[in-house]
């Protein structure tokens, strides 16, 4: 039961940060005293996730093990803010950079790239200038640069010349 719970929990404290940012209410939330507010219980999700998961044995269920990491490390890989940013590709580099973590971290890094590099392609392929396709590419390029021999280097590699080219 540890883990669909501590997944929810982690899970749910993003999305509803999310949901508030959406609905605009988040600028009161934020502290002027310099602790961070919302960007803190954010990053502290994030390291949470990261030190949660890589302790998952390998036979864990992929499915709720997929759901965790996608929605509280790789959902927030182009967030708006910097810090928050930064602390979830940190913990997911970790996670991918460890042999004996958990096999879907790969496998989803893996069809998360070759999703946003499709998307990007097809932006640039209709020549339109769609926002959120470049903040995309220029917050998760970084990344792939710094993992990308951790992954599927072929197809990826390919992609991204296709995105070029």
């Amino acid at each position: 039961a540890t883990v669909p719970v501590t997944s929810r929990v982690l899970r749910a404290v993003v999305a509803s940060i999310q949901n508030v940012e959406s609905d605009g209410a988040l600028a009161s939330m934020e502290t002027n005293d310099e602790l961070g507010g919302v960007n803190a219980v954010l990053r502290g999700c994030c390291k949470a996730a990261g030190q949660f998961l890589k302790r998952l044995p390998t036979d864990t269920d992929h499915a709720q093990v997929q759901q965790l990491y996608m929605t509280t490390l790789v959902g927030l890989w182009d967030d708006r803010r910097p810090k928050v940013r930064k602390a979830a590709q940190n913990a997911a580099m970790e996670l991918l950079r460890d042999s004996s973590s958990h096999p879907v971290f790969r496998k989803a890094t893996n069809k998360y790239f070759h999703m946003a590099l499709a998307r990007a392609r097809r932006t640039k392929e209709q020549e339109l200038a769609s926002s959120d396709a470049t903040s995309l590419l220029v917050h998760v390029l970084p990344l792939l640069k710094k993992c990308i021999l951790l992954l599927d280097f072929e197809t990826l590699s390919k992609d991204v010349m296709e995105l070029v080219t």
